[in-house]
């Protein structure tokens, strides 16, 4: 009896020690699945994770300004190619998304990286701020968030695009509001062999978000290529002044598709700026087209 009593215990000590071996593997499995899914992380969005913001309700909401601009500044490092994917990442549905193949485009919605912080309602949060830019009137539409809910005793305050809404808000004093009469919304085009070529130089004012760029495209096979200089480029808002890189080190183009440069993308409006683009297309029967396009307040 005491010999069959020994045989028992031992066999459930195998049993408890065999059960705590896969109870250790099954655990090593997973840190190592984590571990794996940390390395493969995609490192296009490396830095992504310090941002502080998130997506509530199909809106995005940063924790103050200068995490909106992180943002910005993290877009225009990516690249418009790539916003598709930055939506993909964080789970969000944009105003670009939605629109960007569609006749509801706003026409005065220039940029598309500011098409990809708004959500299809025109609308982002900022802080204490939840913005909506109303694009067919010019307007931005500025409504406190106390929490889980907006205040009900509080009145949306209006701004128009032009304005520098951060800086009213603020109660920092309004720069002379700067823009170019000369700038045309929507494109240029260029007929070609291989279809129409589209370019553009833009200065976009959405009164929480202030950029210049230019951008050039086509569906066909022609060559296209814009660049600038750097000798006649220039930028100048309240309190920074600056110029971009000029043809010696950089110049964007290919065979067909979408190339763009935007050399200041902000939440501050410019004082004054000077930007001057050249566009160049060649297309496959050897007929070549250039052209200069300037966009300045001075």
């Amino acid at each position: 009896m005491k010999k069959l009593t020994f045989l028992v215990v031992i066999a459930m000590a195998l049993i408890v020690f065999n059960g705590c071996q896969k109870d250790e593997l099954i655990r090593q499995e997973a840190d190592g699945e984590v571990q794996l899914q940390a390395g493969a992380k995609n490192p296009m969005f490396e830095g992504l994770d310090s941002i502080l913001f998130s997506v509530e309700n199909n809106r995005l909401a940063f924790e103050s300004e200068e995490e909106f601009q992180k943002c910005i500044d993290f877009l225009a490092t990516l690249g418009d190619g790539n916003f598709p994917a930055f939506e993909k990442e964080i789970g969000f549905d944009s105003y670009r998304k939605k629109y960007e193949n569609s006749g509801e485009w706003a026409e005065n919605l220039e940029d598309d990286l500011f098409a990809t912080l708004l959500n299809p309602q025109g609308i982002v949060q900022v802080g204490q701020y939840i913005f909506q830019i109303d694009f067919e009137n010019e307007k931005v539409i500025a409504t406190e968030d106390n929490g889980a809910s907006l205040k009900s005793t509080s009145t949306p305050l209006e701004f128009n695009l032009e304005d520098d809404v951060f800086a009213l808000l603020n109660g920092e004093p309004q720069l002379k509001r700067s823009g170019c009469s000369r700038c045309k919304r929507g494109y240029y085009s260029f007929q070609t062999s291989d279809g129409t070529a589209k370019y553009k130089v833009v200065y976009q004012k959405a009164g929480i978000y202030f950029s210049l760029q230019a951008k050039i495209k086509q569906n066909g096979r022609a060559n296209l290529s814009l660049s600038t200089d750097e000798t006649t480029c220039w930028w100048k808002s309240k309190k920074r002044k600056g110029r971009w890189d000029g043809k010696a080190s950089y110049k964007t183009g290919g065979y067909g598709g979408t190339y763009s440069y935007r050399p200041y993308a902000k939440r501050r409006g410019l004082k004054r700026y000077h930007f001057n683009v050249d566009f160049y297309i060649s297309d496959s029967n050897g007929n070549t087209r250039s052209v200069t396009v300037g966009c300045k307040c001075s």
